[in-house]
């Protein structure tokens, strides 16, 4: 008998804290800086990202260069560094910061909405503005 008390209180102990664990409330950072990129269930073929896989220059005259490796794609400004970035449709990817880049005309063109968001582009462009860049 004691030993069923024992165990019952001890699974009712277990119970309450998983509840209160998962009931706990979760520290947020400022929404502004943060967007939430679940991975698409888009996949590319193997050889669609070719067509994207080029140095681009921005209409600022930085330049941009997108590249992959082993299924994972990459947008790097040269000599800053490289951020990862997932397909969420053709032509279309994202990068955890919420950056977006939009390839157009066959490749040719890429919009790119939120650069400052990239860590190497922060003093780059102004809050919330698109940048065209050509190959």
């Amino acid at each position: 008998m004691k030993k069923t008390c024992v165990a019952m209180a001890a699974a009712a102990a277990l119970s309450f804290m998983a509840m209160g664990a998962s009931a706990a409330p979760q520290a947020a950072g400022d929404k502004s800086d943060s967007v939430q990129i679940k991975r698409a269930s888009y996949k590319l073929s193997p050889s669609e990202f070719s067509d994207y896989a080029h140095l681009f220059v921005l209409s600022n005259g930085a330049k941009i260069k997108f590249t992959n490796s082993v299924n994972r794609y990459y947008a790097e400004l040269p000599g800053e560094g490289r951020t990862e970035m997932y397909p969420q449709a053709p032509g279309v990817f994202k990068t955890a910061a919420g950056t977006r880049f939009e390839f157009r005309q066959e490749g040719e063109v890429v919009a790119i909405d939120q650069l400052e968001r990239l860590p190497m582009a922060q003093a780059m462009a102004a809050s919330g503005v698109t940048v065209l860049a050509r190959r």
